[in-house]
């Protein structure tokens, strides 16, 4: 079978299916269809990267080379969603694509606690809802844990990357929309403030007993650049200069270039080598509530005005 892309205009909920529970290697995998095709991959608008790439390694079970497996992933901002711009309106539709595909598969779970969940048959909606991780991740208040709206809702996903071979599964392009062939430089564009469009894989996993979606990148386009929050490698920021008491100069916020406007209908798909390291969810961190707050924007603090000093004259008589 194969591909198709959907979208926010020809999504359709009854098309999306779900094939038996098989359990592989200790893992249940559900594999997720849109139609007769294999796969459920969805094209997502222009969106903000939180936060810059994050990559983890983990120690190779068993291995006495010291093989490490690699695991690379990001988030994506709804950043204009209260906009009632182009980008904020795609994003909205987008939005509410990716909460009705929860939704689905929290109807899917209800049907099937059994095979799904080890649930009891008639499991009511709250039981098997309490057990799924919601893909998109909400701003949340720390001591009540409520949505507190602070900071814009977000999506984790994964960047497919295979260690053994060093690359990854997935196709980097830039403004042009030209690939880039240097993966690894593609990756370092993954920064906080960076606006990127693309192609995004869904995969049912479960993990300590919960379930949910992980997402996976096939393609991602670069429309404005970002600006990291790590420290250059091998480089001094220390330096003899003569203006040390020169403030700092503003920094121009990306935002001024995401408003230009985009095209969601030139991206490109990719080869199809999904592993089970792909499929992993939650259990390490990707999907996790622990996200990092956004940095907040640098206050300008105005120095204290001194105090004038009062000098009486006393007059000799």
């Amino acid at each position: 079978m194969s591909e198709q892309l959907v979208s926010t205009k020809d999504y359709d909920r009854t098309k999306v299916t779900y094939s038996a529970p098989v359990v592989e290697n200790g893992r249940k995998n559900v594999n997720v269809s849109y139609d007769e095709y294999k796969n459920l991959d969805v094209k997502f608008p222009a969106m903000k990267v939180a936060f810059d790439y994050k990559r983890d390694e983990t120690a190779v079970e068993g291995s006495t080379t010291g093989e490490m497996n690699v695991k690379y992933s990001l988030k994506l901002a709804f950043d204009s969603i209260a906009h009632d711009t182009v980008d904020g309106k795609k994003q909205k539709a987008f939005h509410e694509m990716v909460s009705d595909i929860d939704e689905v598969l929290l109807e899917a779970a209800i049907a099937q606690p059994l095979e799904w969940l080890k649930l009891k048959r008639g499991s009511n909606r709250a039981v098997v809802e309490a057990l799924q991780n919601k893909t998109i991740k909400r701003s949340l208040d720390k001591k009540t844990n409520d949505p507190d709206g602070k900071y814009p809702d977000g999506i984790n996903v994964r960047i497919p990357y295979y260690s053994k071979t060093k690359r990854f599964g997935c196709t980097f392009l830039d403004a042009n929309n030209k690939v880039i062939s240097d993966q690894f430089a593609a990756v370092e564009k993954i920064k906080r403030g960076a606006k990127v469009m693309g192609i995004l894989r869904y995969n049912v996993y479960f993990a300590s007993g919960k379930f949910g979606y992980s997402l996976l990148l096939r393609a991602i386009r670069f429309i404005s650049e970002g600006q990291s929050n790590r420290l250059p490698k091998n480089v001094c920021l220390v330096t003899e200069s003569d203006d040390e008491d020169t403030p700092y100069t503003k920094r121009t916020s990306t935002d001024t270039q995401s408003k230009r406007q985009t095209n969601d209908n030139h991206v490109v798909s990719v080869t199809d080598e999904t592993t089970n390291d792909d499929l992993d969810g939650d259990e390490d961190g990707v999907g996790s509530e622990e996200d990092r707050a956004p940095t907040p924007p640098p206050v300008q603090v105005e120095p204290p005005k001194l105090a004038k000093k009062v000098v009486r004259k006393v007059v000799a008589k």
